[in-house]
């Protein structure tokens, strides 16, 4: 895996070296507009997965930062996602008929290559179900199993006044089953119920931090992740079904402070998310794809040094969607990150 990320680490690191203090930030916006341009022009037309289906949450809970040369980060978070609301268009329709759930487990390595370059590899395990209620009473559906693998190499250039920039390109990789069958009736489950795509999908991300000049402590992060899916013939039911192209933009404030002798990090995060509509066949879903904007509240304490532990939830604040979905009602998540130095302090 860490020979994937040589290659990636490699071109990422003779582009950023040509850069100035003055141009990074017009760096940040080239890359912004790239990304749309990538997923407007490139892919025509547009086809992406959609909150409607019980995909593992990878680019969501992604950390985006970087360590110190020969640091270790590893960090657990359960992410529990429950999928029951009914919306056309903007709005929600009253109605109980069909409820999902996504209960991820997932596990993400980091590894300080060298004093500004990251490796990450995301793993998830997953748990699926869904329970359809009918004349005759209720179906339901549930696997589980371990989902695909996010390979990623992240640079990090240190811009003046306490800001950073950092640049990630990843690949997924189709390690997650596409045919599980129910775990009762043994029938082979939808793609909608199966923890991996099938498909090798690539990632591009990019990340602006700072602080405030008024109070150190209390920082801003601006994310761009644009994820382009490649076409999967892998499911029971499809020759050929692609989960499209996802573009999302995260906007976070956080502080820290001491309470009780202990480091204190509440955050504050307004995640948007844009998906076309997926295509099965060769034919668009009209019921796939939209806007989404969330709140996501945060809190984290610093255990020790080394140890962070930390809770978030995630709403819903604005939805769009194209057609008839079933979407996210809310998401709680769990994290533990474990932090090691390397050959410098560690860089939080």
């Amino acid at each position: 895996m860490f020979v994937i990320l040589f290659i990636f680490t490699n071109g990422i690191n003779s582009l950023l070296k040509a850069f100035s203090k003055r141009t990074a930030m017009k760096f940040l916006l080239h890359l912004f507009c790239l990304s749309l341009v990538a997923i407007i022009v490139t892919i025509v037309p547009v086809y992406s997965q959609t909150c409607c289906t019980g995909g593992v949450p990878l680019t969501g809970v992604l950390n985006i930062h970087a360590l110190p040369t020969s640091g270790w980060g590893i960090s657990l978070t359960y992410d529990n996602n429950l999928i029951e609301d009914l919306i056309q268009r903007t709005e929600q329709i009253d109605e109980d008929n069909i409820s999902r759930f996504t209960k991820t487990l997932l596990a993400q390595i980091d590894y300080g290559i060298t004093e500004n370059i990251t490796g990450t590899v995301l793993i998830p395990y997953v748990w699926l179900g869904q329970t359809t209620k009918t004349l005759s009473g209720e179906i339901e559906g549930k696997t589980s199993g371990l989902g695909d693998v996010l390979i990623m190499s992240q640079y990090k250039k240190v811009l003046p006044n306490l800001a950073a920039l950092i640049i990630g390109l990843g690949i997924k990789l189709p390690l997650g089953a596409t045919q599980n069958k129910d775990i009762e009736s043994g029938l082979i489950l939808p793609a909608t119920l199966q923890p991996g795509t099938g498909s090798v999908d690539f990632l591009i991300s990019s990340q602006y931090q700072t602080s405030f000049n008024f109070r150190k402590s209390l920082s801003f992060t601006q994310t761009f992740i644009a994820r382009v899916n490649t076409v999967s013939k892998e499911f029971a039911f499809h020759n050929t079904y692609r989960f499209g192209h996802v573009f999302q933009a995260f906007t976070a404030f956080a502080d820290q402070f001491l309470i009780a002798g202990l480091l204190q990090n509440p955050s504050l995060t307004f995640r948007y998310r844009y998906a076309g509509k997926d295509i099965q066949e060769g034919f668009p879903n009209e019921n796939t794809g939209g806007h989404w904007l969330y709140i996501t509240p945060g809190w984290a304490i610093n255990v020790s040094q080394n140890l962070l532990v930390g809770i978030a939830g995630k709403f819903p604040l604005y939805r769009n969607l194209n057609g008839l979905q079933i979407t996210t009602s809310r998401k709680l998540m769990a994290t533990l990150q474990f932090l090691f130095p390397g050959k410098n302090e560690l860089d939080l």
